[in-house]
């Protein structure tokens, strides 16, 4: 990393934040980013998320073994160490908080990432209101319209304190796309269905955040 300068932040707005304990975290001594992976992407020739392609690998890493990937889809985590020193802090007035850029994982030599388990997803879920969770799906994490970081409490400790944010711009890239309020542009073409439900799927998500606490 050194001689490296440091690509300007992201101003995302923060979902939820939990402390949490697991054997994934064992040894964790610097900030990840928490990306999702599916068998198909070992495969794919475009692997990886929607909003996420255009900056990872254009295949996975080698190190990613297809056998540690369950079937419903797995966790990478993918090094920050560059931005072990980043405040990290919400905004207690607006709820945003500065985080690395999408592009600071090609930017600082696609560090190599590592497979983890789906507990760190389920921790992820559950850290929310209860009346976001049955609006929040693993695809739109893989996709990047939520984003999420594991940052160590106690370096190598086995704790870390994670962070699950909302990119506000791929939300608005996302809906203009596939409107939720135009169902019939998905009954007249259905390729389309599958970016229509997940467009009402976050819109539900958004109406419910916005009357949470």
């Amino acid at each position: 990393m050194a001689g490296k300068e440091l690509p300007a932040l992201d101003a995302c707005l923060c979902v939820s934040e939990v402390i949490f304990s697991a054997a994934c975290l064992e040894g964790l001594d610097e900030p990840v980013e928490i990306c999702c992976i599916t068998e198909a992407d070992i495969v794919n020739a475009e692997p990886w998320g929607w909003y996420w392609r255009s900056h990872l690998e254009p295949v996975v890493p080698a190190c990613v073994q297809r056998d540690t990937i369950p079937p419903e889809g797995g966790l990478l985590f993918r090094p920050l160490r560059a931005f072990s020193s980043l405040a990290w802090e919400v905004d207690p007035a607006t709820r945003r908080v500065a985080v690395p850029p999408r592009s600071a994982h090609a930017r600082l030599g696609l560090a190599e990432p590592r497979a983890v388990g789906n507990e760190v997803f389920i921790e992820l879920r559950y850290s929310m209101p209860p009346s976001l969770v049955g609006s929040f799906d693993y695809d739109d994490l893989r996709d990047g319209i939520f984003r999420a970081f594991a940052l160590p409490v106690f370096e190598g400790g086995g704790t870390a304190r994670m962070l699950l944010v909302l990119d506000e711009a791929a939300v608005t890239h996302r809906l203009s796309l596939h409107p939720p309020e135009r169902p019939d542009l998905a009954a007249r073409d259905r390729s389309r269905l599958p970016g229509y439900q997940a467009s009402a799927r976050l819109e539900g998500f958004l109406n419910a955040a916005a009357g949470s606490p």
